[in-house]
């Protein structure tokens, strides 16, 4: 998470150049790690023999807004990850388990955080999991923020993503690409079973 924030105040200021009634980055109170968490990545997770490489999950302490979210168009009421369960203590105990996409929020189609203290822009993400971290701490910044992983898009909507139309239907301001070149491209969608 710390390299995560370090990208979000590169994204906002970077935004900030070109619009200017965008807030400014959000400054953390503190940094944490979860006890007892070993993260090993998708990579490992899929090939195995690696139980001794690991990351340990990092997480900041942020004053961000009341979300409502929504999972494929369905309000979940703020609630898209297990941070609260992992806060209590309850964290899943197998070797590979998906910490990171458990604790900083899955995979969705489409994820939407909308932010009843702005009115004002909103912002499109084209990414993968690279922007699970970063979610709470985007959509600080924007009125209504949606996260698009053309990965599972067509699968989690039941349409493939309509680049021009989303656009136009959702009144988008701003527009950001970032993760894995080939999965935000839409050239390696998740082979559905």
């Amino acid at each position: 998470m710390p390299g995560a924030y370090l990208i979000y105040r590169q994204l906002i200021n970077l935004i900030q150049e070109s619009v200017k009634d965008i807030p400014q980055p959000l400054e953390p109170s503190g940094w944490f790690s979860l006890p007892n968490v070993q993260f090993r990545g998708s990579n490992s997770r899929k090939a195995g023999g690696y139980e001794q490489l690991f990351d340990v999950v990092e997480d900041g302490v942020f004053d961000l807004p009341d979300f409502q979210i929504l999972i494929n168009g369905v309000n979940r009421n703020g609630e898209y990850n297990d941070r609260v369960e992992y806060l209590k203590g309850s964290i899943p105990a197998g070797l590979f388990e998906n910490h990171y996409g458990k604790y900083f929020g899955g995979d969705y189609g489409c994820l939407e955080f909308i932010n009843p203290n702005l009115n004002g822009r909103n912002l499109l993400v084209i990414s993968d999991s690279f922007d699970n971290s970063l979610a709470p701490l985007l959509s600080s910044h924007f009125s209504h923020t949606f996260f698009i992983d053309l990965r599972h898009y067509k699968h989690n909507i039941g349409s493939s993503f309509d680049f021009k139309n989303f656009i136009n239907s959702n009144k988008i301001d701003d527009i950001l690409f970032f993760g894995s070149q080939n999965w935000v491209l839409g050239l390696e969608p998740i082979a559905e079973d």
